[in-house]
């Protein structure tokens, strides 16, 4: 059974939730030193672990270009809506 969860009580926290189980980080960066700045993707794969509709993930000044889900069958999913949120420490 799903849980009454709501965006809000997820925004500021610096952890993944419970439900979220992370296995492995495939990162790939390529830095431009001469500026400063990296350009890369980023793999996550997590174990969902109970019913949910979203999923939280930190991106403090990084600029998203490009998001997907891949299942536990290798189908491919766009999410819906993605928020980009700089407020961090907002607790309402």
């Amino acid at each position: 059974m799903e849980r009454n969860r709501n965006i809000k009580q997820f925004k500021g926290q610096t952890r993944l939730p419970k439900f979220a189980i992370p296995d492995r980080y495939d990162l790939h960066l390529k830095p431009d030193l001469s500026v400063c700045t990296f350009s890369g993707t980023i793999c996550i794969n997590l174990r969902i672990i109970e019913p949910t509709k979203f999923v939280v993930l930190n991106v403090l000044e990084l600029n998203i270009h490009g998001v997907l889900f891949t299942d536990s069958q290798n189908q491919v999913n766009n999410p819906c809506l993605i928020v980009v949120s700089d407020d961090v420490h907002s607790s309402d």
